[in-house]
């Protein structure tokens, strides 16, 4: 399998193929005509510990991006959470916040899917972070 370069003006994309007449056959889907395609070579598969982190990563942004939805929900509401609401909060992501940076990203999901909703962890929270860790499990 190769990386191939599909370009069309300023719009390309880096994907793998088994063959070039694949990668053609997908640029004429997308773009029908006036692209190009460049064979990269072979994709090359990380190591082990590029895996580990690429996930360590993914986890810190995971909860970077955690930390300011929450801020913006705090915003929005025009005062900061409560103690109790803090402390609820925490209490209840105390396994993910413990977890997540160490690129355990399925038990994040299991821990995540397992957590019950409220005014804060709302629904829409919940499916957008699954949504985000089973794309990125899915490239694993």
């Amino acid at each position: 399998m190769n990386n191939y370069q599909i370009q069309k003006d300023r719009k390309g994309f880096i994907m793998p193929f088994a063959t070039e007449q694949d990668a053609v056959d997908w640029a004429d889907s997308y773009f029908v005509d006036g692209y190009t395609v460049t064979d990269l070579g072979p994709v090359i598969e990380p190591t082990e510990s590029e895996k580990l982190e690429a996930r360590q990563s993914f986890g810190k942004e995971l909860l970077n991006e955690y930390i300011l939805d929450n801020d913006q929900i705090a915003k929005n509401r025009g005062y900061p959470f409560t103690i109790e609401e803090t402390v609820q909060q925490a209490t209840k992501f105390q396994l993910v916040l413990g977890i997540l940076p160490l690129g355990s990203l399925l038990q994040t999901l299991a821990v995540i899917e397992a957590t019950p909703t409220d005014t804060i962890f709302t629904q829409e929270r919940k499916d957008k972070y699954i949504a985000k860790l089973n794309q990125f499990l899915s490239t694993q």
